[in-house]
């Protein structure tokens, strides 16, 4: 972001570019010094006008805090939901219809059952037989059944996460957050 402010090695801030002495009561206001003070009154200004407070600000430009980061971490989770789960990791629940891969990089749908036979076998029944344990390498919860003719919008598929994001920036119309934007993505 650019920022309108400075600090010198002291610590002591002032507007960029002004320094203190000349901001002193009796001094001249030149023109530079008139068009950097509205300046800055502007995008005080235009801060004011986004109605967010400074923890507000500090939470959009929070990663972790954003929407953004809120619908990664979401999209993760899924990801994580829909992978091979080696079946030395993790079983499925008793009875649970997965996708399994055997070691021999078959994949098949099948049900998981701990109670085959006399011997209590685990393994999973599929259209066509039953796979010992240890015939299989991984399994995957079967995804969700399909749900109709729903088109996703054209930008959600053939755009990456910062054009959407900055379309939905530039659809609210906020001067400031269309600059805060901006100035951190390009």
């Amino acid at each position: 972001m650019l920022r309108l402010t400075q600090k010198d090695e002291q610590g002591n801030w002032s507007l960029k570019a002004v320094p203190w002495e000349i901001m002193h009561e009796g001094q001249v206001i030149t023109k530079e010094l008139r068009e950097r003070l509205y300046g800055a009154l502007w995008k005080l200004m235009e801060y004011e006008d986004t109605g967010l407070s400074p923890e507000e600000v500090e939470d959009v430009n929070d990663f972790n805090k954003s929407q953004v980061g809120h619908l990664l971490k979401k999209l993760s989770e899924e990801q994580r939901k829909h992978r091979w789960i080696p079946v030395k990791e993790r079983l499925p629940e008793e009875d649970e219809r997965v996708i399994l891969c055997t070691r021999y990089g078959t994949v098949k749908e099948g049900t998981y059952t701990e109670r085959y036979g006399y011997a209590m076998r685990k393994g999973f029944f599929t259209e066509d037989c039953f796979e010992e344990l240890c015939d299989v390498a991984a399994w995957m919860p079967l995804p969700r059944p399909y749900q109709g003719h729903q088109q996703p919008d054209r930008l959600q598929r053939d755009s990456t996460p910062q054009e959407r994001t900055r379309a939905k920036v530039y659809a609210t119309g906020n001067k400031w957050a269309i600059e805060n934007f901006n100035d951190t993505h390009n």
